[in-house]
């Protein structure tokens, strides 16, 4: 018999099934060597194939012989067609061929599920030690078949640990090898239930929370049934963000509350477990986040403060631990949001500081890992709106400019990663604002078509996200800005209009979410906006009056909002102009006089923050403008100027105040020149 004979009667003995195939180039490879020679081959073939890849040391360890037995039959092995280099994993690795492997995995557990299962114990052991974030998924893959209770305590502490100090190559490569484990359907119970929930967490982060909300729900109902607690918290967490992200608040809120309590009674029955007070604290964190979407700051810096104190806890009895690092970065971010939402600039300015060196130590210990990195743009991003809100565009434009910047790498090394994909255009936006007070309507237009250009992309793919949607208003919004800027007057006000649709729909569909209905109070305002430089007072007058009665509903609910404090005093300067002219000089004194008393209340909170004192500035010169009373006038000018000379003194590179200083004084010197105008006529 020939060797063309040979083959095609070895392939005739295969009928047809894909292993047997794979497995019989072992016979077309090596005819010269004895039946049992080749047997021990197939088994050496059939054991490589279990684990993702290969080398002597694991075949060593799954076939449970000697090095030196391992050596002959993997040095044999290299030189199948099947078993190609693997150098991710080293020099000396090899895998076995995806599809040959896949077969090959498939026939074990349909023929020998318990050679199967032992292969994927000797190859978890192997794995034991902590070569990296690529054996301990290599691991855990294994565990989960071998021994699934055990396969699960594995993925818990994993959740509580390293998953989230991976780069995303690596969460790639968890990913798939669960679900490669969900798809052969050998796994049920808590430890399918458990893959799941890791897949879609995944899944989430990288696609957006709020299009899980069914499935996770149906992952719920499932986990409550088998009472797995743990993985019922694990699934409440998602839920939550989902329901967040969706807009719904009310759901977010019981998710998270019965998060923190099942968390509490966990770590109550085992006080020493760290991870158990450690879910305490992020439980802690995200009420707190849904308290600061609702507008109770009060809460929200309970839950942050008590998030931030767990964290402290835990990290001086561990220094080292990255994950709690981490979490502590992001509790100083929340207290940070809470005192500047109300006027605490210094306060604000201490928790970001305390929040960047942090995220920048970290990422500066590991440079590749994508999450560490992202969490530090976010930093960025926020010490840019913080300097943007007190008028440093200076600093802002830096930190805008620092966060675009590390979002635009990570977008290029996963263009998939939705949420990603949406701060990049969260960095276009703020770039186009800060142009836009600095005068630059050009460079303001290049960064909102960039901003555009995604977040209608994103909104086209998700209609029901509802930050998409609202991304997608902001976004409108600032093309309304730029026209006004131009003075193309019919364009702003057809892009304003635009924005506050969007944002009617999302505010009909959550009244109780405070951030939407601010941004359709400063879509009301920007409305009047449009209509009082196009000379439509009228028109103007019912937006502006919209702005104030939203603006006026809000601070009821949160009195210790400085920022909405802040946008009644502009909703009542708004309608002073247009009662100026309308030559309606009491009212307009009226709302002046509400702008001048609320600006003054905030500079008392924070002297520090220069655009409330800008603000009072302004509100004393338009009070100068409408009293009747020459003396009335000259003080509420004086007061003025003085407030002025303050900010110029500190910063004289801005030509804005020093021509708002140059007007004041000429309003003193006009009143100087009337004043004597009508001594002479007496």
């Amino acid at each position: 018999m020939n060797g063309l004979e040979d083959s095609l009667r070895i392939l005739s003995e295969a009928a047809g099934d894909p292993a047997l195939i794979y497995l019989a180039t072992i016979e077309l490879k090596f005819p010269e060597l004895s039946p049992p020679e080749r047997a021990s081959l197939r088994e050496a073939l059939e054991a490589a194939a279990v684990p993702h890849w290969c080398d002597r040391e694991i075949l060593a360890a799954l076939l449970d012989v000697d090095q030196d037995r391992a050596t002959v039959l993997w040095e044999k092995l290299s030189g199948l067609s099947v078993v190609e280099s693997f150098r991710a994993r080293g020099e000396a690795a090899r895998n076995v061929h995806a599809a040959a492997r896949s077969a090959i995995r498939h026939r074990l557990a349909e023929t020998d599920l318990d050679h199967l299962r032992l292969l994927s114990s000797r190859a978890a052991n192997h794995f034991s030690s902590d070569g990296g974030p690529a054996d301990r998924i290599e691991r855990l893959f294994h565990a989960l078949l071998s021994d699934p209770d055990e396969g699960i305590r594995i993925l818990e502490q994993a959740t509580s640990g390293w998953i989230w100090n991976i780069s995303h190559e690596v969460r790639y490569a968890l990913t798939m090898a669960l679900s490669e484990l969900l798809h052969e359907g050998l796994l049920t119970g808590r430890a399918e239930l458990w893959i799941r929930v890791m897949i879609m967490e995944h899944r989430a982060s990288i696609e957006g929370d709020s299009a899980f909300r069914e499935p996770v729900a149906q992952l719920l109902s499932e986990a409550r049934a088998v009472g797995d607690r743990r993985l019922i918290a694990e699934v409440l967490v998602v839920a939550g963000d989902a329901a967040r992200s969706s807009g719904d608040l009310g759901s977010a809120h019981a998710a998270f509350e019965e998060y923190r309590m099942m968390a509490a009674e966990m770590s109550e029955q085992d006080p020493a477990d760290p991870d158990r007070r450690r879910e305490v604290a992020n439980a802690h964190g995200r009420l707190g986040d849904v308290a600061l979407d609702r507008g109770d700051l009060d809460k929200a810096r309970a839950e942050y403060e008590r998030n931030r104190q767990i964290l402290a806890t835990l990290i001086a009895e561990d220094p080292a631990n990255m994950n709690w690092q981490v979490d502590l970065a992001l509790a100083y971010g929340g207290l940070a949001t809470i005192a500047g939402d109300q006027g605490d600039g210094a306060g604000a300015r201490a928790a970001l500081d305390q929040a960047l060196s942090i995220m920048a130590m970290l990422s500066g210990q590991d440079p590749d890992n994508t999450e560490l990195r992202y969490e530090l743009a976010v930093m960025h991003l926020r010490i840019g709106i913080l300097a943007h809100d007190e008028g440093d565009l200076v600093s802002a434009l830096q930190a805008y400019q620092q966060f675009l910047a590390i979002l635009t790498d990570l977008t290029a090394q996963d263009p998939s990663n939705v949420n990603w994909q949406r701060d990049l255009a969260v960095a276009y936006s703020h770039l186009a604002s800060v142009a836009l007070d600095r005068e630059d309507p050009d460079g303001a237009q290049a960064a909102n078509e960039q901003h555009l250009s995604i977040v209608a992309r994103l909104a086209a793919v998700d209609p029901g996200n509802t930050v998409w949607q609202q991304d997608l208003a902001v976004a409108h919004s600032r093309t309304g800005d730029i026209a006004l800027a131009r003075n193309d007057l019919g364009s702003a006000a057809r892009a304003y209009r635009q924005n506050l649709s969007i944002l009617t729909q999302l505010t009909v569909r959550d009244p109780s979410n405070v951030a939407w209905q601010r941004e359709l109070a400063i879509a009301h305002s920007k409305e009047g906006d449009a209509a009082f430089q196009s000379g439509d007072l009228g028109g103007a007058r019912q937006a502006y009056e919209q702005y104030r009665s939203v603006s006026a509903t809000l601070t009821t609910k949160a009195p210790g909002s400085a920022f909405w404090q802040r946008d009644l005093a502009i909703a009542h300067a708004k309608l002073g102009d247009v009662a100026s002219a309308e030559e309606e000089y009491s009212q307009a004194r009226d709302h002046y006089e509400q702008y001048r008393s609320i600006m003054a209340r905030l500079v008392d909170v924070d002297h520090n923050n220069t655009d409330w004192r800008h603000g009072l500035a302004v509100a004393l010169w338009r009070m100068g403008d409408v009293v009747q009373d020459l003396d009335d006038a000259r003080i509420a000018y004086q007061q003025s100027r003085s407030v002025m000379v303050g900010l110029v003194t500190q910063n004289p590179g801005n030509a804005n105040w020093r021509m708002e200083l140059a007007s004041i004084d000429a309003r003193l010197a006009g009143l100087d020149q009337e004043a004597d105008t009508d001594v002479t006529d007496l």
